[in-house]
């Protein structure tokens, strides 16, 4: 069930001054919203943040675990190196306007990443897709965190419709979904290397209603 509260006045109930500044600033430059800076969430314990080649050692302990990849068409990366690389290749994906993709951090110490890609103007719309480290799986931290990405998505980046692609057999996943509000729009068949045509289950995200989450009242963006 989604508010029915405009998005003004979703605004003022949930950040009543660092998010209208920042949605007042988005809205007087032009192009693409979603990739003009690079934003720092924070929300109580959680924040997401641009990653830094700082964060190659935690980074290393998600991306080097075979677990984290069971269920996406990516392999786990068996080089330090090439995970040090693929670092700039985030900063550079985002300034060619291709993906947003930010660090997860609990109290600090960075424990997942999110991303936003295949942005689409003309309707609005983008996909999201996330991983966590396996130590804080079955914690909350992934509604939680999903739960504000989408709400910065839908505030400071005006998206309208967020999609979501979920094997059948990553139940934990669609979990996360249903617990924001995603909903089941059907099935789709895609091609992945060393997988063949695999099924994944479409989820999406119309018009979400972000207000009603825990913690994001404390929320604020720069």
């Amino acid at each position: 069930h989604f508010n029915t509260f405009s998005k003004k006045e979703k605004v003022e109930r949930i950040y009543p001054c660092r998010l209208q500044s920042f949605l007042i600033q988005s809205r007087e430059k032009k192009g693409n919203i979603m990739f003009q800076k690079l934003p720092n969430i924070q929300s109580g314990r959680l924040s997401l943040t641009p990653i830094q080649e700082s964060d190659l050692e935690d980074l290393w302990r998600i991306y080097s675990n075979p677990v984290h990849f069971r269920w996406t068409p990516d392999t786990s990366t068996k080089n330090k190196e090439t995970l040090r690389k693929r670092i700039g290749h985030f900063q550079r994906d985002f300034d060619k306007k291709k993906r947003l993709f930010l660090a997860l951090r609990l109290d600090g110490k960075l424990i997942g990443v999110l991303e936003a890609f295949d942005y689409k103007k003309r309707s609005a719309s983008a996909t999201i897709g996330y991983r966590l480290h396996e130590d804080v799986w079955n914690q909350g931290l992934a509604s939680e965190a999903l739960s504000l990405f989408c709400h910065y998505l839908t505030t400071a980046c005006q998206l309208q419709t967020i999609h979501a692609f979920v094997l059948p057999e990553n139940q934990a996943s669609q979990k996360v979904l249903e617990k924001n509000d995603f909903r089941l729009q059907g099935h789709v068949t895609e091609n992945w290397k060393g997988h063949g045509e695999v099924t994944l289950l479409h989820f999406s995200l119309n018009h979400p209603s972000s207000s009603k989450k825990q913690g994001l009242n404390t929320c604020e963006i720069s």
